[in-house]
């Protein structure tokens, strides 16, 4: 009941940056918002930028109604149902990260009651670990995640183990990862995956060639232009660079030292296009 009503007048008051205007000082319902903060997990909330902003309108802003909504917002909080169990249960999370609802609780003065989140939190680990999805989790790299009850566990590392054997043994993903610079999949340890680890470290050292080429490419750039504003140096079609108005012995050598380095950055560029399609 209260999100809905509640989002409009959150998304303002909840913004750093931002003042109350007249209108907002006068419509919010206090009351809604500490109810809305409690049930998204938030402290109670420092109103004291909102009062400053109020007084200019000689509105008040009702903090014992703020602290009351957060209060009964807490209860709900801290009273999980079975919807919520379920969809973590579905999603793997942790039997413990219900437990990040305490320091609410403990704020509220409530004890964090989670009889039916358990219920539904089971039910949802039924779905999760199978071993279609064992083997799925294993196939995007993630290590085996430890949270599946012994009834469920050995199915469910079936599948993973299977999906491992699948990702760890195709080099193209290990190669394609470590040119992208990810993180080293959980899933392939590198005692058992040597060839995995080869390409992914070959993949990575590629990917470092390229950096360390644009870098080359940037100093070069800057160096050029540098040069041509200095020495007024022209350009011609085919890329390279002569005299301009300045003759002097210092523009002379400027110009080769430029086109020297224009013919270095055509074999970079070529470089970094032979290691970007690189396979």
């Amino acid at each position: 009941m209260y999100k809905f009503l509640l989002l409009p007048f959150s998304l303002i008051l909840t913004s750093c940056a931002s003042h109350l205007s007249q209108q907002q000082c006068m419509n919010t319902n206090w009351n809604l918002e500490g109810a809305h903060d409690a049930q998204a997990g938030k402290m109670p909330r420092d109103l004291s930028s909102a009062i400053k902003d109020c007084s200019e309108f000689n509105v008040g802003v009702d903090t014992s109604q703020y602290m009351q909504g957060w209060r009964s917002g807490a209860k709900v909080y801290c009273a999980p149902g079975l919807e919520i169990g379920l969809l973590d249960g579905q999603s793997g999370k942790s039997a413990n990260d219900i437990n990040l609802r305490l320091p609410v609780c403990n704020r509220a003065g409530f004890n964090l009651d989670v009889s039916n989140y358990d219920i539904g939190y089971q039910r949802g680990l039924t779905q999760y670990c199978t071993y279609e999805n064992g083997s799925n989790i294993a196939m995007t790299g993630q290590r085996l995640p430890d949270v599946c009850p012994k009834n469920l566990n050995a199915n469910f590392y079936k599948g993973w183990q299977a999906g491992q054997r699948v990702y760890c043994q195709q080099t193209t993903n290990a190669f394609a990862l470590g040119k992208a610079q990810q993180p080293y999949p959980e899933a392939c340890p590198q005692n058992l995956y040597f060839g995995f680890k080869s390409e992914y470290d070959r993949g990575f050292a590629i990917s470092n060639q390229i950096k360390t080429s644009e870098a080359r490419v940037h100093e070069i750039d800057y160096f050029i232009s540098s040069r041509r504003r200095k020495y007024d140096l022209e350009k011609s079609s085919h890329g390279y660079y002569h005299l301009g108005r300045n003759k002097s012995p210092e523009a002379s050598r400027a110009v080769h030292e430029v086109n020297d380095l224009v013919r270095e950055r055509a074999n970079i560029d070529r470089e970094i296009i032979n290691l970007r399609v690189m396979r």
